[in-house]
């Protein structure tokens, strides 16, 4: 139900010693997941999933049989609450993250899952008459809504950010192992270069050359980039990034790759604007990519309609 790399940010983040393990699980249309037992325990009517932490369980054990019992999709990104949510009978640490678009798989009988717009979500919680875990559930969700829980995307807020700190010709330069809609995380990856080094009729794809040319300039020698990055919990391989947020990156970024920093030092409008406009295109959690061939516009993934955009301007 989860790869290594949700694993390990689960076995990162779990404390010991509570009674259950949830997950508020969204859709990549930023649908909530609320599910009901027919039931009604304690006369919840409407509640987020979780699961009970049985002797000798691991968080992960715990975290994949709420995904298989409550959720019945794979989840792409795990981020931890900051907080144990207590009640009489129970202590629960949530996770929250995105969960793969595909077949759902079967549930136990007497559970109804409902995928519904965020104030949809609100608005059943609240009617639920039990106060407690109305209360705990309500507040929970609340912490949950910020999470930037599209891995991918989180990158791409990143260069927003690095664009704000002054180096606006740094670019994200992405790619998707195979064109079209590709269930998240897919196969996207993006490399974070200056313009210098980008396609002259393509601003969204880099100039093998060139690229080369920045690699030597850089002294890297090894096979993958450091500057190229996938959809994972650990962007360009670092470890002490599981749970960053796109500014905490952006400044780990520039202490990391100060040279290439400064090669982007400056600013580009016409490419900040484009930038703007693609990231409110594809909220919340989408990303896009160049198709080669298609020099006037990009392809997105992990949103609504999947639409076409505008190409990025060629560096100027």
């Amino acid at each position: 139900m989860v790869g290594d790399d949700v694993a390990a940010a689960v076995l990162d983040s779990a404390p010991e010693g509570v009674s259950h393990v949830g997950f508020i699980a969204f859709d990549v249309r930023d649908r909530v997941l609320v599910i009901e037992r027919e039931d009604h325990p304690s006369g919840v009517t409407a509640t987020l999933p979780r699961a009970w932490v049985q002797p000798g369980d691991s968080a992960v054990d715990v975290f994949c049989r709420c995904l298989r019992e409550k959720v019945g999709l794979e989840a792409t990104s795990a981020f931890p609450s900051p907080l144990v949510w207590v009640t009489e009978n129970s202590s629960t640490f949530y996770f929250t993250g995105l969960v793969r678009d595909g077949d759902e798989l079967p549930i136990p009988r007497g559970i109804r899952r409902s995928w519904l717009p965020l104030e949809a979500a609100r608005a059943r919680i609240n009617a639920s008459p039990n106060r407690r875990t109305r209360n705990r559930d309500r507040a929970a969700l609340e912490v949950a809504v910020p999470v930037d829980r599209s891995l991918p995307r989180r990158v791409l807020r990143m260069v927003r950010e690095l664009h704000r700190m002054g180096f606006g010709h740094l670019r994200a330069a992405p790619y998707m192992y195979q064109n079209g809609y590709i269930a998240p995380p897919g196969n996207w990856s993006c490399s974070v270069v200056p313009a210098i080094v980008m396609n002259s009729e393509n601003g969204a794809i880099s100039d093998g050359e060139r690229l080369n040319q920045l690699r030597e300039t850089l002294g890297i020698t090894q096979h993958h980039d450091p500057f190229e990055t996938r959809g994972n919990h650990r962007p360009f391989e670092w470890m002490d990034a599981l749970f960053d947020t796109p500014a905490q990156l952006a400044k780990k970024f520039l202490s990391r790759f100060r040279d290439l920093c400064f090669i982007g030092w400056g600013g580009d409008p016409a490419y900040a604007q484009w930038y703007d406009q693609m990231l409110d295109a594809t909220a919340p959690n989408g990303v896009f990519y160049p198709v080669h061939g298609e020099n006037d516009r990009v392809a997105t993934a992990y949103t609504a309609e999947d639409p076409w955009l505008p190409a990025p301007p060629p560096p100027g």
